[in-house]
């Protein structure tokens, strides 16, 4: 219970209204009143009082309007993962302080707000004297463009840049300033805080395939999490 009011407390120092449920049967009864007072987002805790916050994903896609949904924890394996991304859901390790909470929100709000993978992804052969792909799981990097199991996505060039960088660094996470260092080749201030939006973007242009893209508070950083994608 104190870490439920914990991120009830986060997200109204944050500016947002919230609506606790701490079992699935609240959050049951919570559905029930929806059309009476929905919610823009909905943050899943894996561990409630009745059972697993990843049993509330069928529920909460069925909502209308529905709610942008995050699964968060403090144990955030890849199992759990992958259950919360073919639900439907943005899988995040549970954020506790304002900054990482509102880089989900950013995370949640431009997935929401985009098309089905369908209609954002297109073939499109490689081009001739391209440099060498980078593969990595059932990706494939190429000199602008990222090829996954459904097609191929054109990136720009700093996120290709980043997710070049990280994908090379074989699932380890890098800070803000690795990734402005060694991505972007810049020490400076600003390109340290544009990572961070680089990042969004990149959640973004990924679509379906956000969840590629992990971050990892304790290392203060981002990873590559192939294996949400490999099951």
């Amino acid at each position: 219970m104190d870490a439920v009011r914990a991120f009830e407390r986060l997200l109204k120092r944050c500016g947002f209204t919230a609506v606790v449920a701490t079992s699935l049967a609240e959050a049951r009864t919570l559905f029930a009143r929806w059309q009476e007072q929905p919610c823009a987002y909905a943050f899943v805790d894996n561990k409630l009082g009745d059972g697993f916050g990843v049993e509330l994903l069928p529920d909460l896609r069925r909502l209308e309007p529905p709610p942008a949904v995050a699964v968060v924890s403090n144990w955030l394996t890849s199992e759990l993962a992958s259950l919360a991304f073919r639900g439907g859901a943005v899988p995040m390790a549970k954020p506790d302080d304002e900054l990482t909470l509102r880089d989900l929100v950013a995370l949640l709000d431009a997935r929401h707000e985009s098309t089905t993978h369908s209609e954002r992804w297109s073939a499109a052969p490689p081009r001739e004297g391209a440099d060498q792909p980078l593969v990595f799981g059932p990706f494939t990097l190429f000199e602008r463009d990222l090829g996954t199991p459904t097609g191929r996505h054109r990136l720009r060039r700093a996120e290709r840049a980043i997710l070049a960088f990280l994908a090379g660094r074989d699932g380890r996470p890098a800070s803000p300033q690795q990734i402005a260092s060694e991505a972007l080749n810049r020490n400076d201030d600003g390109a340290v805080r544009s990572v961070y939006s680089h990042v969004t973007n990149l959640r973004a242009a990924l679509g379906a395939y956000a969840a590629l893209i992990e971050t990892v508070p304790g290392a203060a950083g981002y990873r590559v999490a192939t294996e949400i994608f490999e099951r």
